[in-house]
């Protein structure tokens, strides 16, 4: 799908950061995972027809029902496969819903390098920072507009 401009539509990148996020979650826990949240996606530069995409999806950080999964969109010319660049980024949240359609606890992610600890970190940080928005009074939030 191209948009007017001759790029992947926002649309379709989305789609395709879903799917990835969803293969990551679903081989930690199983295929009954599904997406809770989407947030902080980004795009850098469109994605041209005709382009290598890669999408890469990394489990970043477990709660007790959740998978944090980050996942980076890059793209560039067929003639440099290795010289791809960044043009999306996400972050996911999807649990593991049971035969009673209720989250099920996740196993815990080993945090075995000093970039597993610290994007650990950054997702924890961004959980807590959505735990606040979440506290802002709707009238007072829409003040703001």
């Amino acid at each position: 799908d191209a948009n007017w401009g001759g790029n992947a539509h926002g649309g379709t990148v989305m789609r395709w950061i879903d799917e990835a996020a969803f293969a990551c979650a679903a081989s930690w826990s199983s295929e009954s995972a599904v997406a809770v949240y989407s947030g902080g996606i980004r795009f850098y530069r469109p994605i041209h027809i005709g382009h290598i995409v890669e999408v890469d999806a990394r489990l970043i950080h477990t709660s007790l029902h959740g998978m944090h999964i980050s996942v980076h969109v890059r793209s560039g010319e067929t003639t440099a496969p290795h010289a791809l660049q960044l043009t999306t980024r996400c972050l996911t949240v999807h649990v593991d819903l049971g035969s009673d359609d209720r989250s099920r606890p996740v196993r815990p992610l080993p945090l075995l390098t000093a970039e597993d600890i610290r994007l650990d970190a950054h997702a924890r940080e961004l959980v807590t920072m959505r735990s606040e928005l979440a506290s802002i009074p709707m009238g007072l939030a829409l003040r703001g507009s």
